[in-house]
């Protein structure tokens, strides 16, 4: 019962996970039409294993209980490396069964282990959150890619988000970037009445910014109006 902003009352819980996947009877996806994320879908037998710690802690005051920290470190075997044909050597690809673990690019060669994900997010309450995650390559023994996002509601309707991704991949893969994304704004899209957005992205390797955009909507009781500048 350590009291404080933990909370006075503080529970742990590991959550070991093991799934086997196994999917056949995709033909040609070369030549299939990107158009959404099932056009990803390729021939696969793999097996994912994980392992969840989560820290839950309540207040007295409160009936609910939240989770302040969890912790999730995952992996993927691939009984099929070649995904039934699909994949291409010296290429980037992009299946389903590498974006359900990870958003960074990590297959240009027929592998068996996916990159070890590690990925914790923060939850003190209140009006900020953090997550940070990276993906490390067992078999060149590094990191390639690591993203820090910080989150808070510093008053009402106002938000601030800031966020950091660096990835030292292959030049196949994707290009060497050290980026910091931020933004800030009022209300939200769904949000009943006026609400405004403004976000960035800089890369600081090549030393521009990637975009900006500004975002103007008014939403009423059963339709909505939004400009937007990109």
């Amino acid at each position: 019962t350590p009291g404080g902003r933990l909370g006075d009352r503080i529970k742990h819980v590991i959550e070991p996970r093991i799934v086997y996947r196994y999917v056949n009877g995709v033909r040609d996806f070369a030549r299939f039409i990107r158009f959404d994320a099932l056009d990803t879908l390729t021939d696969t037998s793999e097996l994912e294993y994980s392992f969840t710690q989560r820290l839950f802690t309540r207040l007295h005051s409160e009936d609910s209980v939240r989770e302040w920290v969890t912790w999730k470190v995952a992996q993927k075997y691939y009984f099929d490396p070649t995904f039934g044909g699909a994949l291409a050597e010296a290429r980037r690809n992009v299946f389903a069964s590498f974006t359900s673990l990870s958003a960074f690019s990590f297959a240009d060669r027929a592998k068996r282990f996916s990159p070890v994900i590690s990925d914790i997010r923060i939850n003190p309450g209140g009006r900020f959150d953090a997550e940070y995650r990276l993906d490390f390559e067992p078999r060149e023994g590094r990191v390639t890619a690591s993203g820090l996002a910080v989150n808070s509601r510093p008053y009402k309707e106002f938000f601030l988000g800031v966020a950091h991704y660096s990835v030292r991949n292959t030049a196949i893969l994707a290009p060497f970037s050290n980026q910091i994304r931020f933004q800030t704004g009022y209300g939200s899209i769904n949000r009943r009445g006026w609400n405004v957005l403004w976000g960035a992205s800089y890369d600081f390797r090549q030393k521009f910014f990637q975009n900006n955009a500004l975002q103007v909507s008014y939403n009423g009781a059963c339709c909505g109006i939004a400009v937007e500048f990109r």
